[in-house]
């Protein structure tokens, strides 16, 4: 599974500390990004957790309705959040704010 190695290399984490911190044997960890062997659907739950994706972008199935967040900044989090709990208008007043700054940029 090349995803696993990308997604550890952004998080510059080693293959053992991936695998100390999901309670993995190193070995069962080094055999996933290999792809020796795969992981069970448990295992794949706590990937796409640990990895701040889902277990498609883990397994290489892409789609076009959700939002890969693992390469998003804390900033980039935060603001979605915001923006999750906001009303419409608010929505489109953020849109247009950010459109602006784009334009003296």
């Amino acid at each position: 599974m090349e995803k696993l190695k990308e997604l550890r290399k952004k998080m510059n984490k080693s293959q053992q500390q991936v695998a100390a911190d999901l309670n993995l044997n190193f070995y069962t960890y080094q055999n996933y990004e290999l792809g020796r062997r795969q992981p069970d659907i448990e295992t794949l739950k706590s990937l796409a957790d640990y990895f701040n994706t889902t277990i498609d972008n883990i397994v290489g199935h892409s789609t076009k309705h959700f939002v890969d967040i693992s390469t998003l900044s804390n900033a980039q989090l935060v603001l979605i959040e915001k923006i999750k709990n906001s009303t419409e208008a608010v929505c489109n007043s953020v849109s247009a704010y950010i459109d602006g700054l784009k334009t003296k940029i």
